[in-house]
């Protein structure tokens, strides 16, 4: 939010807008036309400008990225964390952004690998195996570095440092 005094939610928001919309293969034109918000309070939002947003135009953004209110809520500073109900599943951000990283031409044999071995641990945990497959001291550091990895590459992909937005 350039305007605001809480930049760091506006830049929150943006992110997940970004990352959400690059997610589902959406253009910013295409995510304003199906929420009926205008391009350029999209492009703002998108670039972290997020002064006052009304209600309305946040939850047709949201639907129209399948993404949470409650999320969207707390990337603007309406809400904190403890406000949100207890998530079954807390790692779901990671399994998401390895499944990205595993379908693009970004990561090698061995980090795709890495990478599928983490969203079947994860998945086995939300499935409720008793015992998902043990990594080794090297596949857990592998993984670290897989998923430190794929932050860096949404930061240069969506310009979050820069608070560019992609369109």
């Amino acid at each position: 939010m350039a305007d605001s005094p809480h930049a760091e939610h506006g830049a929150a928001f943006a992110r997940l807008l970004r990352v959400q919309r690059a997610k589902l293969g959406l253009r910013q034109e295409d995510v304003a036309e199906a929420s009926g918000v205008s391009l350029a309070t999209y492009v703002r939002w998108e670039r972290g400008m997020v002064s006052n947003p009304r209600p309305e135009e946040v939850q047709a953004v949201c639907r129209a990225l399948h993404i949470s209110t409650l999320e969207a809520g707390v990337a603007l500073g309406y809400l904190n964390e403890s406000d949100l109900p207890a998530r079954k599943h807390p790692e779901r951000s990671a399994v998401h952004a390895a499944l990205a990283l595993i379908e693009s031409d970004a990561v090698t044999e061995d980090e795709r690998n890495t990478l599928l071995s983490l969203v079947h641990r994860r998945l086995a945990n939300a499935l409720g195996f008793e015992r998902p497959p043990v990594l080794t001291d090297e596949q857990r550091r592998q993984l670290r570095q897989a998923e430190e990895q794929a932050e860096r590459d949404a930061d240069r992909i969506y310009g979050t440092q820069s608070g560019q937005a992609v369109a």
